[in-house]
């Protein structure tokens, strides 16, 4: 990633559920402790303080998602799930960019897809970020703007109602909202449950 400089490593488990759990929000409790990680070693060696001023070990998120995947409650293997628009799961936001999930490991028990919808308000971007344990895949359900990828974030190309857009692992990108008045909406895709996120720190569009 020449010339691009890497803030921190985060695992995106969700936020807070609009609605609460049976249990009182317990399960979201594990979720919380691993929302920010230090970056990889090989990244930037030496500690790298998390929010809370500890710094915890790039080597236990292997074993902190399996603990957080144990606390969904499995129903029956083929039993088919639908989750209305009013209990969506508000997920960890990008910069502006909010996401509400309807498929996702709490909500399902799904290992191998996640879903989500993101908005971005106009005249703004998500941060530029890569993923480093999935692929995406994106479709524009609403509005215009730009999608920057490249290891500058240099490549620029338009996205508009209808288009798809795939992300490989550790592909940098940006999605921008260039309107003026009217929100970019977009349904993401994963296969993983799980996202570990690498944000860029000053690359990409940081005027919005």
């Amino acid at each position: 990633m020449t010339g691009v400089s890497k803030s921190r490593v985060a695992v995106y488990p969700p936020a807070p559920r609009r609605n609460p759990l049976p249990d009182g929000g317990k399960q979201q409790t594990f979720a919380g402790l691993v929302r920010w990680l230090p970056l990889a070693r090989e990244a930037a060696p030496g500690p790298f303080p998390n929010e809370g001023g500890h710094t915890p070990d790039f080597d236990l998120v292997p074993t902190l998602c399996k603990l957080l995947s144990m606390t969904h409650r499995n129903g029956p293997a083929n039993e088919i799930v639908i989750t209305n628009s009013d209990n969506l799961e508000m997920e960890v936001s990008s910069g502006p960019m909010t996401r509400l999930a309807g498929v996702s490991e709490l909500l399902t028990g799904s290992t191998g897809i996640h879903m989500a919808i993101a908005t971005i308000p106009p005249g703004r971007c998500s941060t530029a970020h890569y993923h480093v344990n999935c692929e995406s895949a994106i479709y524009v359900l609403s509005g215009s703007g730009t999608f920057l990828s490249g290891e500058e974030l240099d490549k620029e190309e338009p996205i508009s109602t209808g288009d798809f857009i795939f992300v490989p692992p550790d592909a940098n990108h940006q999605p921008v909202n260039t309107s003026e008045t009217d929100d970019l909406v977009i349904i993401v895709a994963r296969n993983a449950p799980v996202e570990i996120v690498v944000e860029l720190e000053g690359a990409g569009r940081r005027d919005c």
